[in-house]
């Protein structure tokens, strides 16, 4: 194995070396993600496999209701008001945290992470936690995630239609898409054809 620190934006391989490529939440915190995952992309083989995981966001409603949901949290929304609510509480959300984001990632480290143990608090009371940035059960892990929520100084959210464009643009057949909880998470999987 050969390990590689690189920009994404300038990576040091050449066109279709690869057979596969996983990225997991990684591309929205670069300065472009499309730039990224483009860049990404031209070292994909033909037939190779792409697996890529972004930060969701609300997007439009008429969009909004056709996301993946996993089974166990699509059976609390079994009305189209309900559908119409959790949509409007992760746009919310979203407005919310880029607010905060505007004072967050002008904070030294320590501070913030010492500010990052309200949200992980919070991720522990029911319903609650899902307006905070992790609901993982291991509290370091919901430390550490609120922590990279609020930190890095870029960070970009997509649909999965801008996903969808990006694969069809880069030749890419998409295979599989990522089912996620109550915060959206836009995950496609595919296959270089060209």
């Amino acid at each position: 194995m050969h390990i590689v620190q690189a920009d994404l934006l300038r990576l040091p391989f050449r066109d279709h070396a690869f057979d596969i490529i996983y990225s997991f939440g990684v591309l929205h915190h670069t300065p472009d993600t499309k730039q990224a995952f483009c860049a990404l992309t031209k070292t994909l083989k033909i037939n190779g496999h792409i697996s890529l995981w972004v930060y969701g966001k609300a997007g439009n409603y008429e969009n909004f209701i056709s996301n993946p949901l996993k089974k166990d949290r699509a059976q609390y929304l079994f009305t189209p008001l309900r559908h119409r609510i959790y949509w409007l509480l992760v746009l919310l959300r979203e407005k919310f945290s880029s607010a905060l984001r505007m004072v967050t990632i002008h904070l030294p480290h320590s501070l913030l992470y010492f500010f990052c143990y309200g949200p992980y608090v919070l991720g522990k009371l029911p319903l609650i936690k899902y307006l905070t940035f992790s609901v993982h059960k291991d509290w370091r892990v919901r430390l550490l995630e609120n922590f990279d929520w609020l930190a890095p100084p870029f960070q970009y959210h997509h649909t999965k239609e801008e996903l969808m464009a990006w694969f069809s643009e880069e030749h890419i057949e998409v295979h599989s898409m990522l089912e996620h909880g109550f915060i959206p998470k836009t995950g496609l999987a595919g296959i270089r054809k060209q």
